[in-house]
């Protein structure tokens, strides 16, 4: 794909071909076939954000299945100690959808902010899901990181916990007071942090 991007008169359609290919599972009887599609999704998100550009109405619906909930998660080397199923091919797409149209595809951000959590690539794809969301809509997705902030995944935790305390802050004192009592401890010393830096009524008791 990278190849057929490079020249002046992008080959669309055999790039188009490639990605199907992907897509379908091409390969399950070759030397990948143990990868699968998930390895192609994973190789194809590195030129989705040339593809999009040059031939949004073909490449969005690929990307936006990449980028969704089903997207295949890539196998990593089983002998890597801290292996575990890590979701490269959604992250790449759903970053690259981000930047081409982001209104349009917000939907796909506030999917990935309930991925299941496994390993650092998924913490990154909700973490991206969270910046992007509230980043769009502050008052229509800040409900969205006083959760996260409660999250189990201290990625997402320290990302909603950094909102919170740049957010106003008689609209985020409550959710910094929630991130003390219940939060992981990082999470909760920056709250506390926070809580300690402004005046407000009830500080001295609390």
């Amino acid at each position: 794909i990278q190849l057929l991007l490079a020249g002046p008169d992008p080959l669309l359609d055999l790039a188009w071909t490639i990605a199907e290919r992907g897509r379908q599972g091409y390969g399950e009887s070759g030397s990948l076939s143990w990868r699968g599609p998930a390895y192609y999704y994973w190789a194809l998100g590195q030129h989705l954000p040339r593809l999009l550009k040059a031939d949004p109405e073909r490449f969005t619906p690929l990307a936006r299945q990449m980028a969704g909930p089903e997207s295949p998660a890539y196998p990593m080397d089983p002998g890597y100690p801290f292996s575990r199923k890590s979701q490269h091919g959604r992250l790449a797409a759903l970053q690259a959808l981000l930047a081409h149209d982001p209104a349009r595809h917000i939907d796909l951000a506030v999917e990935a902010i309930h991925a299941p959590f496994s390993d650092g690539e998924a913490g990154r794809l909700q973490c991206l899901g969270l910046t992007a969301a509230y980043q769009f809509d502050p008052a229509r997705f800040f409900p969205l990181v006083e959760e996260a902030a409660l999250s189990p995944n201290q990625y997402l935790s320290d990302v909603a916990v950094e909102v919170l305390v740049q957010a106003p802050f008689e609209q985020a004192r409550q959710a910094l007071q929630r991130c003390v009592a219940e939060g992981q401890r990082e999470v909760a010393l920056a709250a506390a942090n926070a809580l300690l830096k402004e005046p407000w009524d009830g500080q001295q008791e609390y």
